[in-house]
């Protein structure tokens, strides 16, 4: 969420992949000393994405089998439209931004 967009790009967020690193940390304790990737160093630090959502509205869970790990996270809303959604066939243009 504390990421940059490129101008001309669309970016959807969803706090999921934050929940599973969430998980992936509490189970590895402090075995995460030295990341390299810049992207999972800013997940890493992220914390907008603490609260989005009650603990009974998500599921994470860690499997980690020899040299693999495999973290997941997964959440279902119904979002209560009272409209249908509308589909643009051109871009929208926020404040003449592209």
């Amino acid at each position: 969420m504390e990421g940059r967009i490129k101008k001309g790009e669309n970016l959807i967020y969803a706090a999921t992949m934050e929940f599973a690193w969430d998980e992936l940390k509490r189970e590895l304790k402090d075995s995460i000393i030295d990341i390299e990737s810049k992207e999972l160093r800013l997940i890493n630090s992220s914390k907008p994405f603490k609260g989005v959502l009650r603990e009974n509205e998500y599921k994470t869970t860690i499997e980690i089998k020899e040299n693999t790990i495999t973290a997941k996270a997964h959440f279902q809303m119904l979002l209560p439209f009272v409209e249908s959604l509308t589909e643009f066939k051109l871009p929208l243009n926020f404040k003449n931004w592209r």
